[in-house]
């Protein structure tokens, strides 16, 4: 029985591979504005509290605070991102403020029915009519 060579001087697997797409490069998720990765950083009981003190504000007294050289560094970044959010409409700041303050919305999904386990007590010529039906479906929707 022959041995197998080594495999040296031969391409394997993963030395043709190139990092990153470039055919995506400009498609993906905008990077996040400068003024929101520091909020990252924020632990979440102070921000809690300053974010609702204005929050609850009126805006034209929120936008009178921006342009208040004694406000803190924490205040002006909260200050200038709300200013920003609504003078612009961007509910990216907006929702990168409440989820930091309530917490992300969780979405769940909830199916009463098992497809899985309902096929697969299913006979052939169920399953085929089935399929029929789902082909007729799916012309009807095409055509109408």
């Amino acid at each position: 029985m022959k041995k197998k060579p080594k495999t040296t001087n031969r391409k394997t697997g993963g030395r043709d591979f190139q990092p990153g797409n470039k055919a995506a490069i400009g498609h993906g998720r905008p990077n996040l504005p400068e003024d929101l990765k520091g909020i990252q950083e924020i632990t979440a009981e102070v921000f809690r509290k300053k974010l609702t003190v204005f929050l609850n504000m009126r805006f034209a007294d929120v936008e009178e605070l921006a342009d208040s050289p004694e406000l803190s560094t924490l205040d002006a970044l909260l200050v200038g991102v709300i200013v920003k959010a609504v003078r612009d409409g961007d509910d990216r700041r907006l929702n990168a403020l409440l989820d930091r303050q309530i917490g992300k919305v969780k979405v769940e999904i909830e199916s009463t029915h098992n497809f899985n386990s309902t096929m697969k007590n299913m006979t052939t010529i169920e399953l085929i009519s089935l399929g029929r039906k789902a082909v007729e479906f799916l012309e009807a929707e095409k055509a109408g």
